[in-house]
């Protein structure tokens, strides 16, 4: 009888000691193996940007991302718009260049010097 007391307590309590030590090391790893960090090992996923609409003129270019109508310079989700094309816009999202593209349902709007528009594409 008091040897099942004592088996029982060595089971109850031996995961406690196993979890005090931490955690138990892999014996195949090799010696001075250090996982990457996660930041490093995950690339920046590119911001989610949706770009509705277009508008070109002589005296502005204005892209409808999102919802909000941005110029060059302008930040949106982590990303700064660098160039505003008729059918394009190029942002910068973490030292990386990104080119998004009206897609098919999008419009762009151009406008000549007198203010009359040249072109709209749907």
């Amino acid at each position: 009888m008091r040897l099942c007391g004592l088996i029982l307590l060595l089971a109850l309590t031996a995961p406690l000691v196993a979890s005090a030590a931490g955690p138990l090391a892999d014996p195949t790893r090799p010696s001075g193996y250090a996982p990457a960090p996660a930041a490093v090992a995950q690339k920046a996923a590119p911001p989610k940007l949706h770009l509705q609409a277009i508008l070109v003129s002589p005296t502005r270019r204005v892209a409808l991302i999102n919802g909000r109508a941005l110029k060059v310079g302008d930040h949106i989700d982590g990303a700064v718009i660098l160039k505003i094309q008729p059918d394009r816009i190029v942002v910068r999202h973490r030292h990386r260049r990104l080119t998004f593209m009206l897609d098919s349902g999008s419009m762009t709007k151009t406008f000549n010097d007198s203010g009359r528009k040249t072109g709209i594409r749907k």
